[in-house]
């Protein structure tokens, strides 16, 4: 099987090729084209000056999580509070300096996200960016009631017919999340970003199998939480790095002159995908 939006690095450590090309079938103007890349250089460089450090936001998440132990440790001792400190005074120390330090850390991180984000000139930057989004789309006659998912792509490794979704360098991820607009007419799935428009017939969507194996996804871009509402269910939880972690995710199989290929779907977007094609996870 091969990955749709996976990239083979199995032979060549170097390989940045997607899968997935045979189902292309409509790109952007080279115009428009060229108009996302240059915002979304801005935009990325805004975001980035938006954040702390690295480093604090480590400690931040090393605060969070020493606070988490030291509540834990206070609420399982069968002791008074009195020989409590007694025998671990450390621990009435450490907590209340983790506390401070993570609400400080977290001010700071709001602060400067707004100095940066709330400028005029990066409002404008992050508008202009969207609005070519928008016009992208438009030209790709993306209807207006297609719906947001995330698609997962990876870097992988085949051998003896066997995929295994690898970190690659300096990633601390299997998978990244990419958004499409999924929609369907009466022959086609189609998923659409600002990349193009990628079609697959619903006579070659065989089946939707479930994955029950540990997953790291590169982050959360959701407007609702990952732990609230609709996604509640799913028990995802996110690491220090700010990745998103899952117990499962799902393959939709495509039959394609005789290949068969698997787009890759995160558990939280398997209701979408249920709900389009009409096949039930198996």
């Amino acid at each position: 099987m091969k990955p749709f939006l996976g990239i083979d690095i199995t032979t060549n450590r170097k390989n940045e090729r997607l899968n997935g090309n045979e189902f292309l079938i409509l790109k952007p103007s080279e115009i428009l084209s060229q108009t996302l890349a240059k915002t979304t250089e801005q935009k990325d460089v805004i975001i980035q000056k938006s954040k702390m450090p690295l480093l604090l936001r480590i400690i931040k998440s090393i605060c969070l999580f020493l606070a988490f132990i030291c509540v834990s440790a206070l609420l399982r001792a069968r002791v008074s509070l009195a020989e409590a400190y007694h025998n671990a005074p450390w621990v009435f120390w450490l907590l209340p300096i983790c506390v401070i330090l993570f609400v400080l850390l977290t001010v700071c991180e709001k602060v400067k996200s707004h100095h940066v984000l709330d400028t005029d000139e990066n409002q404008h930057a992050l508008a202009t960016h969207d609005r070519v989004m928008r016009d992208i789309l438009a030209e790709l006659a993306v209807p207006d009631n297609a719906k947001n998912v995330d698609v997962l792509s990876c870097y992988y490794t085949e051998r003896n017919g066997k995929i295994k979704a690898i970190e690659k360098g300096l990633q601390v991820h299997q998978f990244s999340n990419l958004i499409f607009k999924a929609y369907r007419d009466n022959e086609n799935l189609y998923l659409t970003n600002c990349n193009g428009k990628y079609a697959f017939p619903l006579s070659s969507l065989s089946s939707i199998r479930t994955v029950k194996k540990h997953t790291v996804i590169k982050e959360w871009h959701k407007e609702e939480p990952y732990d609230k509402g609709i996604y509640k269910p799913y028990h995802m939880s996110i690491d220090k790095f700010g990745c998103l972690n899952c117990n499962s995710y799902y393959i939709l199989e495509v039959v394609h002159n005789t290949e068969t290929y698997g787009i890759y779907i995160p558990c939280y977007e398997l209701p979408v995908f249920e709900e389009l094609t009409g096949l039930r996870a198996e």
